[in-house]
């Protein structure tokens, strides 16, 4: 390897153009499609999501970059471009990224050693940690860190940990009968009574089934409940979310002004207290449960201990120890386990308890590509007191999770598409596409409907019928759902004011049905 530095004549500032070609976005991706690309051996697919990953500074994503360079997969052998990358991964204290440095560094020749500092130190100030956080990351206002958000007078809230739990094993009251067996194979003489929980020789409706969920949820400045995401769900839940829906609770406040922010719910059987669930009613239920929370103890595996911390995180009933959760989600956060940083560091954040340490480990979430990661890291960037509004970050991550599937992002993206302070993000055409996609999944969301009716009266020409259309509907869910709409009946009288516009209802003419008819005076 000495002769590639040594025999190879470098114009290192050509391969500084060339590296930085390098790394503006190819693909939306993320870095679970990388690192699946990469062990099919389909090195070009993993090598454009890697620099997609690259730039918002992820260390791995450089880590793999020097991989692909140093043994020349998918790319040619270039020991000095393998060393850029590494140098970046180093700076981050990935793997054993510093010792590949040193190692490579001491085979560069004496007369080389100026141009490669060079090189090193230019693509560092492009995207290195400080660059690429100004670019891409929360800002802190340290001055608010002291000041909470109470979701009711100042010293009278109960706060909930708000975490998202998809990951967690999914027990469904059908199977029950599989944990019984289970048990019995194991030698433990207390059955599991499954026909306690679903009686199978009576007809029960399945409304008045046990049943569990854990809800996250964002909060809005009006106390409403929104945007639902289920951890799990056990049981007949709609009625239950319904409620959720529909009731809400009290705003949250920051220095007495109401704000966004984030909760969790507990229904049914994981808001039970410890006492109820041990009651004779419910016992074998938690038997059951604790046998699965001892199982997932005594097995070391990064995955087993990830579920063991969201079992026991969406069971407060369950035995543990003291501070077990945090010691669990901190140690798979450390070691590198993205969906334990996105756990940690919702928790903390919820909590706030440490909210510097939180956006840490929410960005490291992010760059992995983990979509509900990226949706908190914009949400935070848009509604957090605690960090520097900025819109123009909160949309590249809102547009990375939406890439990955994250519904409610979307419709966020289309918000600021729309009506970004910063008008220079505005873009009509893209908000529409959004919009588009959300249709199906969003369609009972107020707020896309008032979406749609912002892009029917922002677009040119201006499509007035569509647009009051379109906030009437936003208006009739919001009360729905006990939604604050003033500002949407405001922005409909406004619309319609002073006789100047008349919405005709729909009528047909000659044969054809029209849905509105613009009628100025």
């Amino acid at each position: 390897m000495t002769g590639i530095f040594v025999h190879q004549k470098v114009r290192f500032t050509n391969l500084i153009v060339s590296l930085l070609c390098l790394c503006h976005p190819v693909v939306a991706s993320d870095l679970y499609q990388a690192d699946s690309h990469f062990q099919q051996a389909s090195y070009e697919l993993a090598r454009e999501a890697y620099i997609d990953a690259a730039n918002v500074g992820s260390a791995h994503a450089f880590y793999q970059l020097g991989v692909m360079h140093y043994r020349g997969l998918g790319v040619p052998q270039d020991s000095i471009k393998a060393l850029v990358w590494f140098n970046l991964a180093a700076e981050q204290k990935f793997n054993d990224a510093p010792s590949i440095v040193a190692d490579l560094l001491e085979l560069v020749p004496t007369d080389n050693q100026a141009d490669v500092d060079q090189l090193l130190l230019t693509f560092r100030e492009h995207y290195g940690v400080q660059p690429l956080a100004e670019k891409y990351y929360p800002v802190i206002n340290s001055a608010a860190l002291p000041h909470k958000i109470y979701f009711a007078e100042e010293g009278q809230d109960e706060q909930h940990a708000s975490l998202s739990y998809e990951y967690i094993d999914t027990v469904d009251f059908d199977r029950l009968q599989e944990v019984q067996d289970e048990a019995e194979r194991e030698g433990d003489g207390r059955r599991f009574a499954a026909s306690m929980l679903f009686p199978r020789g009576r007809m029960v409706p399945v409304w008045m089934r046990p049943y569990s969920a854990v809800v996250d949820f964002d909060v809005g400045a009006d106390g409403s409940a929104r945007n639902f995401q289920t951890s799990h769900e056990i049981g007949y839940t709609k009625s239950a979310l319904s409620n959720l829906s529909i009731n809400g609770g009290p705003s949250p406040q920051f220095a007495e002004k109401n704000i966004s922010f984030l909760n969790r719910a507990y229904l049914g059987v994981a808001g039970y207290t410890r006492a109820k669930i041990r009651s004779e009613s419910y016992f074998q239920f938690y038997v059951a449960f604790e046998r699965k929370a001892r199982k997932l103890r005594n097995n070391p595996d990064a995955e087993h201990q990830f579920n063991l911390a969201l079992l026991l995180m969406s069971f407060n009933w369950l035995s543990q120890n003291d501070n077990e959760i945090e010691q669990i989600l901190t140690g798979l956060a450390e070691s590198g386990f993205p969906l334990a940083q996105y756990e940690y560091g919702t928790k903390l954040y919820r909590e706030q308890r440490d909210i510097p340490l939180a956006v840490h480990w929410l960005s490291e979430a992010s760059k992995y590509g983990v979509a509900k990661a990226q949706y908190r890291l914009a949400r935070i960037l848009l509604d957090s007191p605690w960090v520097e509004r900025d819109e123009k970050k909160a949309l590249i991550w809102l547009k990375k999770a939406a890439k990955n599937g994250h519904e409610v992002a979307g419709l966020k993206a289309a918000e600021l598409l729309l009506l970004a302070s910063d008008k220079a993000l505005h873009d009509f055409e893209s908000a529409k596409t959004y919009l588009s996609q959300a249709a199906e999944s969003q369609s009972d969301n107020p707020e896309y409907e008032y979406l749609l009716a912002m892009q029917n009266y922002l677009v040119t020409p201006r499509n007035l019928p569509s647009a009051v259309e379109h906030i009437r509907e936003a208006i009739s869910l919001a009360d729905r759902f006990n939604w604050d709409s003033n500002e949407w009946q405001s922005l409909l009288a406004n619309w319609t004011s002073n006789g100047s516009v008349t919405i005709v209802e729909p009528r047909a003419y000659f044969g054809a049905t029209h849905n509105f008819t613009l009628c100025i005076n």
